[in-house]
């Protein structure tokens, strides 16, 4: 008969006072209770539903008869309200959404789904009725939902409906106020199991994701509050290293999340309970096949870990927790990260930087790269130095130095990790959570005794303003008496301008080479040659100016397999007297004071060239042509060597023009490269490929030659005559 008489007088004055459709702003036609105007409820017209919601979930039987109860406690709540005593209005609120939460196992139907709905509902549309914000999270089966009173007294623990997850709001934690400094009565807390939702952050993960979030935003006080997390079947000594991380941290981020301080054992004990139990084991995660999965997936929840015996071990059930004073998403991870050397130079000249200086790669058990940890480097064997003294892991993981100078003999830098400092106010701290193994790691590396470097061949030869030399500048380098291969060689112009190729590396042999072309300066010119920890060497040319025309053929060096020619030839035709012509080639080397003013300067047989041919005099009128034979393929009828392997280029110089001009051979079949003819000044270029022809009836001087348009037959005859 009470709970009736309730009921009526709550369902008669709500919906008189609060489901009109009248505007917040306009005057009441039901007259106040009291002096004071009711709270305004805004956009709230839920309050006549409150009751019937009340209805859906509380029980009216015995032996709790929870309905007349909460009746009686929203009772108290409206009258609070509707005598506008909004402080009072809003503390009963919370007592009354305290009393539905912790009676929540006693509600009608408590664990179904449509009940955990409608207890949200009255919650939110409770907190709203008092002009508090409503805590703007659906309930579900997985989402325990509490009150932690402003000043609370007493320790309060929320945890999940299957207690797997929770907090504990130490005594005197709850602020009294929001973060903007309005004075709150306390707030009402939810926390939901998310399942398998990974965090933003590469650190492995484990076990389920919870989310705390509170109806307003406040400051936790003190050390903030206590959460704690069941993790199951996880390898013993990957458990007892987990850690909570959440995201939204304020302090160390490793992606987005914040590594909390440990929480102790009692506490997490308080909020977990019984609730951490394992599974049972037809439900365990226990295949081997999963750990290739598990290397390959960047965020999977039960990591797993390979015995020595080769077997799972997944043996280990618990809770882990710590302390913060934000909520947002929060999970396991292991903070443990590995530290791993990546490959570097063993070895070196003494005195010179080693070819790969040290790195090393940060990263997590599943391979995932750590961004932003300091490496410090150090030199702690040998007389060596490395710098920089540190180094940051980037994107990838990955710190390094960028040189490293060897002392004679044994050499040893070691890298050691540095744990990240937390800036967050009022005072940094050094992470602890984050651990390292191995702390360091070393590199070694035998300096070795340095190289000599001298010239074989080169220098002190003549040449030409702006031409290349006939001979490519040779340098032999040595170490303990015996050639060196693979060693790089720089080579630079010091005086005359000009160029140079460089850098070069040398063969097995221990020789490089390469090809100078002169400046502009008459007279001595210089360059050298330099190699890590060795007496540079200078070779000297003598400049003079161009001759009329000058012809250079380079090709590129034979491959092991041999397939490129090693062997071309130049050869040039001209006008020798009225009637005959001249033949330039390696059996006929020519003369540059007499007739035919042409001759050839070197002749390279091994490979790359270059090979030259001045000609100091032009004759007026005369045709001069010049063609590349392919020697080594001569007898072939079908190859492509020189087309499409030697990579052949001719470079012409004449001192009428200030710029040379370049052939390069045709990707076509031939032993015959045809490349230019000459005649008073002017260059026609041909660049035909053709094969020997027979050279029966001619002769290298008869007249008709100048109406042929190659030289075949010339050179067929003359290379059949002159073998090498």
């Amino acid at each position: 008969m009470r709970r009736s008489l309730i009921l009526a007088a709550l369902t008669a004055g709500l919906v008189v006072g609060c489901t009109s459709d009248q505007s917040p702003t306009e005057p009441s036609t039901v007259p106040a209770p009291t002096p004071a105007p009711a709270i305004n409820l805004g956009q709230c017209r839920q309050n006549g539903l409150i009751v019937v919601q009340l209805t859906t979930i509380l029980p009216a039987g015995r032996p709790l008869r929870l309905l007349g109860k909460g009746l009686e406690k929203f009772a108290l709540v409206e009258a609070a309200r509707l005598t506008g005593r909004k402080a009072l209005a809003q503390s009963r609120a919370l007592d009354l959404i305290d009393f539905l939460t912790r009676n929540r196992a006693n509600l009608i139907n408590p664990t179904s789904a449509l009940t955990a709905t409608r207890l949200g509902n009255v919650i939110d549309a409770i907190l709203c009725l008092v002009g508090l914000p409503p805590t703007g999270v659906p309930l579900n089966n997985s989402t325990g939902v509490g009150v932690v009173p402003a000043n609370n007294p007493q320790p309060v623990i929320i945890t999940t409906p299957q207690g797997t997850a929770g907090l504990k709001v130490p005594a005197g934690a709850a602020p009294a106020t929001d973060v903007n400094g309005n004075s709150i009565p306390g707030v009402v807390v939810t926390v939901t199991g998310l399942g398998n939702v990974a965090l933003n952050t590469p650190l492995d993960q484990y076990g389920n994701t919870v989310d705390l979030t509170a109806s307003q935003e406040v400051l936790w006080q003190g050390g903030g509050v206590i959460v704690a997390l069941c993790v199951s079947n996880v390898d013993d000594l990957v458990f007892d290293r987990l850690r909570v991380g959440h995201e939204g941290g304020i302090g160390p981020k490793f992606g987005a999340i914040e590594i909390l301080p440990q929480a102790a054992a009692a506490d997490i004990s308080d909020i977990l309970g019984a609730g951490c139990t394992p599974p049972p084991l037809g439900q365990l995660r226990g295949r081997l096949s999963d750990l290739k999965q598990f290397a390959e997936n960047a965020l999977l929840p039960e990591p797993l870990h390979a015995s020595s015996a080769g077997a799972v071990a997944l043996n280990k059930t618990g809770g882990v927790g710590g302390t913060t004073s934000k909520f947002s998403k929060f999970r396991a991870v292991d903070p443990r990260l590995n530290l791993v050397a990546n490959a570097a130079s063993t070895s070196g000249v003494a005195g010179a930087a080693v070819d790969i200086p040290p790195s090393v790669t940060v990263r997590t058990d599943s391979l995932h790269p750590i961004e932003g940890i300091q490496i410090n480097f150090a030199a702690t064997a040998g007389t060596g130095s490395t710098s920089p003294a540190s180094a940051t892991t980037n994107a990838d993981g990955v710190a390094s130095t960028t040189s490293w100078i060897l002392g004679p003999g044994q050499n040893t830098v070691t890298a050691t990790a540095v744990k990240p400092i937390d800036p967050s106010p009022p005072t940094p701290r050094t992470v602890d959570e984050i651990t390292f193994t191995p702390t360091s790691v070393d590199f070694t590396a035998t300096g070795v005794s340095p190289f000599t470097l001298t010239i074989e061949d080169g220098n002190n030869q003549p040449g030409f303003t702006g031409q290349i030399l006939t001979a490519p500048l040779v340098v032999l380098v040595t170490q303990n008496e015996a050639p060196v291969s693979g060693v790089q060689v720089t080579f630079q112009v010091t005086s005359g301008g000009g160029s140079i190729t460089s850098p070069a590396t040398t063969n097995g042999s221990g020789l490089a080479s390469a090809i100078w072309t002169l400046g502009a300066t008459l007279g001595n010119q210089t360059a050298t040659a330099s190699v890590p920890g060795a007496i540079p060497v200078t070779f000297t040319a003598t400049a003079a100016e161009a001759p009329p025309a000058r012809i250079v053929l380079q090709w590129g060096d034979a491959p092991p397999d041999g397939v490129a020619p090693p062997d071309l030839d130049a050869h040039l035709t001209g006008p020798f007297g009225p009637e005959t012509r001249f033949h330039v080639f390696y059996a006929a080397p020519g003369n540059l004071a007499a007739a035919p003013f042409a001759a050839l300067d070197r002749d390279d047989t091994d490979g790359a060239g270059p090979e030259t041919i001045t000609i100091s005099q032009l004759t007026p009128g005369g045709l001069y042509r010049f063609s590349v034979h392919d020697f080594t393929n001569r007898n072939s009828p079908t190859s492509l060597a020189l087309g499409t392997q030697s990579g052949a280029t001719v470079t012409l110089y004449l001192a009428s023009s200030p710029t040379p001009q370049v052939f390069t051979v045709p990707n076509a079949q031939g032993t015959l490269w045809t490349v230019f003819e000459l005649e008073d000044g002017i260059v026609t270029p041909k660049n035909t490929m053709t094969f020997e022809s027979d050279p029966s009836g001619f002769s290298v001087l008869s007249r008709t030659l100048r109406a042929l348009q190659t030289d075949d037959a010339v050179i067929r005859d003359a290379v059949q005559s002159h073998r090498k």
